[in-house]
């Protein structure tokens, strides 16, 4: 099981509107992947922590994922993806330096 952290914490870990975060532990809860409880440390605060079935939903999703990923990935060749993770990484870079890429011809077809 995982080590329990508190809605505060998982709130600034995931890219989830703040108005929808206390429903997603919710039904978390309610379908017994989590359980909450009030953190020891400071009454205010609730700790969430996986439970078994949690915790075994978890793995087989996480063993699903790599599955469809070795799937997807196998006949991919090693030179153009790293190409157009180049490519990916160069024109994020530049959104964050706030300019406009150029694109680049296409070298995949």
């Amino acid at each position: 099981m995982s080590r329990p952290r508190s809605q505060l914490a998982l709130a600034g870990a995931v890219p989830v509107d703040k108005t929808k975060l206390v429903a997603i532990p919710d039904e978390l809860e309610s379908a017994g992947l989590v359980r909450r409880r009030p953190d020891p440390q400071d009454r205010r605060a609730r700790l969430v922590e996986t439970t078994p079935a949690g915790q075994a939903a978890l793995t087989a999703a996480s063993t699903e994922i790599r599955t469809l990923e070795a799937e997807l990935l196998t006949d991919l060749d090693a030179e153009r993806f790293l190409d157009a993770l180049q490519r990916v990484t160069v024109v994020r870079l530049e959104q964050l330096r706030g300019g406009a890429p150029t694109p680049e011809p296409d070298s995949c077809g």
